[in-house]
């Protein structure tokens, strides 16, 4: 049975097929020095970058386990993305969504800006045309000081990075038989601020209808 206990996203783009599990590691930058004596002396220094690995299922069909905003993509579509990724050079979000079991609400999510180290891909007679892809991301922190300034339309943006980020708070008067997922796409240009919004807002379902007001970001 697959696990739909996570959500994935990379580069905005929705994993189809959640992975089961995932590792994220923390890495310290410690030096270990030799002293005089012939002792051994850890220096401490700060938190290294975090590692993010896992492996994920691309369907050759459509199954009912599946999830996709809008309709079925082959996997070339997921490794095409991954190739672009690798070759731009640039840093994009990748967002892990963890939900309770058997409610659809979210409880913990890992929203970080990285870039991907590797991957692999794999096919096996044995699992019929599906595809899987074994990978590791690293993150990314900007080392250039965040600099805010003030818009002509009265919003806040991040100056001195290549990678703009706004800093706004919108209410968004909802339809009925609006789709959350789609909303916040059209309305902020993609998917960057999904958990923001699901969280702010106590949003259980992507795929439900909120019928009174969404704060966007």
């Amino acid at each position: 049975m697959r696990t739909q206990g996570y959500i994935f996203y990379i580069d905005r783009v929705l994993l189809p097929v959640a992975p089961s599990s995932v590792t994220v590691t923390h890495k310290n930058m410690n030096n270990v020095i030799n002293l005089i004596n012939d002792a051994e002396f850890n220096m401490l220094k700060q938190e290294g970058l975090q590692e993010i690995s896992f492996k994920f299922m691309l369907p050759s069909q459509r199954y009912p386990f599946a999830r996709y905003l809008g309709f079925y993509q082959r996997p070339s579509y997921y490794l095409n993305k991954l190739k672009n990724l690798k070759k731009r050079a640039k840093p994009f979000q990748l967002i892990i969504i963890r939900n309770y079991p058997n409610s659809g609400r979210a409880y913990f999510s890992t929203n970080l800006k990285v870039s991907i180290e590797d991957f692999s891909v794999e096919e096996d007679a044995g699992e019929g045309m599906d595809v899987y892809v074994d990978i590791k991301f690293k993150e990314f922190i900007d080392p250039r000081p965040k600099q805010y300034i003030k818009n002509a339309d009265g919003t806040m943006s991040i100056q001195n990075q290549r990678w703009t980020d706004k800093v706004e708070s919108r209410i968004k008067e909802m339809k009925y038989g609006d789709k959350i997922w789609q909303v916040i796409r059209n309305e902020t240009g993609g998917l960057d601020q999904l958990q923001t919004v699901i969280e702010v807002n106590g949003i259980s379902s992507l795929t439900g209808f909120v019928s009174d007001k969404l704060r966007l970001w």
